[in-house]
């Protein structure tokens, strides 16, 4: 289970609840525990907020600090199109 940790945003410009908004998300740090993600929102070509958040990888009982399962880092070091490509390769 993965719990956030910390986060910081700036936000840049205001967004309207009916805006068509694109979120680009990064991974910057793969630990054994936590993953730090760089995030941004934008709206077409404009910027509206950026930011950081660390996720940590707890125990689902204890809440205790956890390794990330095996699986999960694999997913998250293959990237979100490792599976489509390999589909389209099929």
């Amino acid at each position: 289970m993965f719990v956030v940790r910390r986060t910081s945003v700036d936000y840049s410009s205001p967004v309207r609840l009916d805006d068509q908004i694109r979120v680009l998300s990064r991974i910057e740090r793969l630990g054994r525990a936590s993953v730090d993600f760089h995030q941004e929102t934008w709206r077409g070509d404009v910027l509206l907020a950026s930011g950081d958040i660390r996720v940590a990888s707890v125990d689902r009982a204890s809440i205790r600090p956890a390794g990330i399962p095996k699986a999960v880092l694999d997913g998250l070091r293959r990237g979100p199109h490792a599976s489509a490509s390999a589909a389209h390769a099929n």
